[in-house]
């Protein structure tokens, strides 16, 4: 695809100014982190390059305003673009930094694509409930994917300096106003109010928790959970708490998981739970106990399923060490952050090579990542997003093992300065995009 491939003098130009801007940040990593766990981090940061981007570009619908899943996706018409596809690259954007000296992503972008991304996101919400629905999918949806649509469509909207038409259910106020459903919402009596049942009452919720296996289920609890955080924050403070004394009750206090085996998946449910408590604004319980068990996970070397069958349980570890450091520096104070990080400085060398060995499982030639060893998942949150079987990578998992990864890695390291990417490789996206585009109107 020619309109998506970079000439050499481009390719060279953003190599050696990447390379630059990393190496200031690798000096200074080798005093504090030292040297040797230094140079596997220099390993693993020379692993992404501008392929992963122009793959990305080559996602965009220049007519629809949005990115697509896949490969797959785009090249099937039963498939469309979707918002959490569209705002998980521009996450992936901001996480790696290539429009930093711009202030965000948002102020790199055209007017035109704005404007198509902005009509985009708006025109997917509901003036029945104030959700955000898809074409594809339709409104019978599940819950998880119709709390995300809703989190990532607002935060696109805010982002891009606009307001959605109407109301939504996590407290956004609309232009327009309330959707149609407002009265309906507020008697509390209609099948599609944008107010769950559960949230309308704490002893409704109370059962709703009790009814949800939190033991064997962490994870699914958690994602379920995590979709509804700005709802739960909008019923109120006592049903946060309510919530944050059930996650408490159940933790194990020997190893910090919900489960009574540690492996993978008590990890990953650990991490959206710990996750939500932290959105909530409630500290995490037995914090020492799961950060050694989240570094026993991240060290774990079976690399094959059902031990590590999807690149979360890659993320995960990252993203649960870091939020147990910041959560302890908020709670307890920075000597008692300081301990924790001592402890994977101790691990660091060995933490990141393995991190690296397991990332390359999933890896593809593109430059991006699969979210299963062998390709991208069909379905997202119950949705059909891309041909099942395809040996390909997809934008959820791109962005977990890219900037999503790499960004916690960096924080727990105190590293947030080191970019992933930096101004020309930001330049050649925009560039990209806006030959996407020009693609688009001449076909």
């Amino acid at each position: 695809m020619k309109e998506t491939i970079l000439s050499k003098e481009e390719r060279e130009k953003v190599t050696l100014a990447r390379q630059a801007a990393r190496n200031a940040v690798f000096e200074r990593l080798d005093r504090t982190v030292g040297k040797e766990a230094t140079d596997e981090l220099r390993a693993l940061y020379r692993t992404y390059d501008e392929r992963l981007y122009i793959w990305l570009a080559a996602l965009w619908n220049a007519e629809v305003g949005g990115f697509y899943y896949s490969n797959s996706a785009r090249d099937n018409e039963q498939f469309l673009p979707d918002v959490e596809s569209t705002a998980q690259v521009w996450y992936f954007a901001t996480l790696s930094k290539m429009f930093d000296h711009l202030g965000g992503w948002q102020n790199a972008l055209p007017e035109k694509i704005k404007e198509k991304m902005l009509d985009f996101v708006i025109g997917l919400q509901s003036p029945d409930d104030g959700f955000f629905y898809h074409k594809q999918w339709g409104s019978d949806i599940p819950l998880s994917r119709r709390g995300r649509d809703l989190q990532w469509s607002t935060g696109i909207i805010e982002k891009l300096g606009a307001k959605p038409l109407y109301d939504t259910p996590n407290g956004k106020y609309g232009s327009i106003g309330a959707p149609k459903s407002a009265k309906a919402v507020r008697e509390a009596d209609s099948k599609n109010a944008a107010s769950p049942e559960h949230l309308r009452s704490l002893s409704a919720f109370k059962d709703y928790l009790a009814g949800l296996d939190l033991k064997n289920n962490s994870y699914s609890v958690g994602n379920l959970l995590n979709s509804q955080a700005e709802q739960i924050k909008s019923a109120g403070d006592d049903f946060c708490k309510l919530l944050a004394d059930h996650l408490a009750s159940n933790q194990n206090p020997e190893t910090g998981v919900f489960s009574d085996t540690l492996d993978h998946q008590a990890v990953n449910g650990l991490m959206k739970n710990a996750e939500l408590l932290v959105r909530l604004g409630y500290p995490i319980p037995h914090g020492n106990e799961a950060i050694k068990s989240v570094i026993e996970m991240t060290l774990a070397t079976t690399i094959t399923p059902p031990s590590m069958n999807h690149v979360c349980s890659i993320y995960n570890c990252w993203v649960l060490i870091d939020l147990l450091i910041n959560n302890a520096k908020k709670t307890e104070g920075e000597e008692r952050a300081a301990e924790l990080r001592k402890i994977v400085y101790e691990r660091a060398p060995e933490l990141i090579a393995v991190t690296a060995k397991k990332m390359e499982v999933f890896r593809k030639p593109d430059g991006g990542f699969s979210f299963g060893p062998r390709g991208s998942c069909p379905t997202s949150q119950g949705v059909p997003v891309a041909i099942p079987g395809s040996p390909e990578s997809d934008v959820n998992a791109t962005i977990l093992l890219s900037g999503g990864t790499l960004s916690h890695i960096n924080a727990v390291f105190e590293a947030d300065d080191l970019q992933l990417y930096c101004k020309e490789d930001g330049e050649q996206f925009i560039k990209l995009l806006n030959r996407q585009s020009s693609k688009s109107v001449t076909e």
